[in-house]
């Protein structure tokens, strides 16, 4: 009787576990639509704030502007790919992508977050220079500065990131497998790097 009780519990665990992986997919697509729509919402509500007359010459709310737009622009490229992917996956089926588009996607992949991040913690040094008791690094704390260390840092990140799109491309590892957009073997990253340096210098 022991038996048979413990059978049937093990089979009415199986039964639950059975229905929560298959309602696991069906979450997650309702889950993904829900971040991409609070997330929108969230970046366009910054934008106004960061926009308002008395923070727009704010250097710190430069910065979070800057990170906010950069959050957008993750929403809209990574979490709706992940939203029509939930929902239709041959969107993303490595037949209809490009070399561009892997090339520029992976780019965009390994940019767009370090953006964010790096504009966010300007914005915390920034503070730091705002609350110093030295006088001149109070004074680094201004709109001209802040506009200056957006620029120069978008222009540092995007340089630094070039071996991604000299690298990456749609290729074939066997010849039966499909292709995918990754790093061909035996591929020197540092020495591209280093020619695409000395050709923007």
């Amino acid at each position: 009787m022991s038996r048979d009780n413990s059978s049937s519990s093990a089979l009415s665990d199986i039964q639950q576990i059975l229905t929560k992986l298959a309602i696991l997919p069906i979450m997650h697509k309702y889950i993904m639509i829900i971040l991409y729509l609070i997330g929108n919402i969230g970046c366009i509500l910054n934008v106004f704030i960061f926009l308002q007359h008395q923070l727009r010459s704010n250097p710190c709310s430069i910065y979070f502007l800057s990170s906010t737009i950069i959050d957008f622009l993750i929403i809209n490229k990574f979490l709706l790919l992940g939203v029509l992917n939930a929902w239709d996956n041959t969107i993303t089926s490595s037949p209809r992508i490009s070399s561009l588009w892997c090339k520029m996607s992976n780019y965009l992949l390994l940019i767009l977050p370090v953006l964010s991040s790096t504009y966010i913690v300007l914005a915390s040094i920034d503070r730091y220079c705002t609350s110093s008791l030295n006088h001149k690094i109070r004074q680094l704390s201004t709109a001209r500065t802040s506009r200056i260390a957006v620029t120069v840092t978008f222009i540092l990140w995007a340089i630094f990131s070039l071996h991604i799109p000299l690298t990456f491309d749609i290729i074939n590892r066997t010849p039966g497998e499909p292709k995918s957009c990754t790093v061909p073997k035996n591929h020197d990253t540092f020495v591209i790097i280093v020619i695409a340096c000395s050709r923007i210098m």
